[in-house]
């Protein structure tokens, strides 16, 4: 977290102000930053939907959504629905990084199994897949994967 002095006087402020900037993953505990409170994420619900910012309704988007919206767009949902199977369809950006030959980032379609997906574009796990214990699939509040799940879909 960054604080500090932005100014001694802001030409459009009429007093002197700090600002806070803090990088976060929760969009709740966003809003609750927005706000003024520790930026921690609160009980649900309400939803933000329903009474977010400031009690109003607010709608918090990421930018992988936002970046394959015109392409949508431009191709009809019945294009993007048809990645996927059913209940899990469209596209994914996966981040794939440690004990690969290949760390990258790459959009994939959902319902990809974890292996190939490491196969297909990481060029596999170092040392081969028998190397592998487990992944941890995202942030540090989910649990780690072992192996034998990261060989069926998703």
């Amino acid at each position: 977290m960054w604080r500090g002095n932005c100014a001694k006087k802001p030409y459009f402020f009429k007093k002197t102000f700090n600002l806070s900037i803090k990088i976060k993953k929760k969009f709740k505990g966003l809003l609750e930053s927005l706000k003024g409170k520790p930026g921690k994420p609160r009980m649900k619900p309400p939803f933000p939907a329903n009474a977010g910012l400031y009690g109003c309704p607010t709608t918090v988007t990421n930018v992988e959504t936002v970046s394959v919206c015109p392409t949508i767009m431009r191709r009809g949902g019945d294009w993007f629905s048809s990645f996927g199977r059913p209940n899990n369809r469209g596209t994914k950006l996966f981040a794939i990084s440690g004990h690969v030959n290949n760390p990258i980032t790459v959009e994939e379609e959902m319902s990809i199994s974890l292996k190939e997906l490491i196969e297909k574009h990481a060029g596999g796990v170092r040392g081969g897949w028998d190397n592998l214990k487990a992944v941890i699939p995202g942030g540090s509040s989910t649990p780690m994967l072992p192996k034998s799940i990261c060989e069926t879909v998703l």
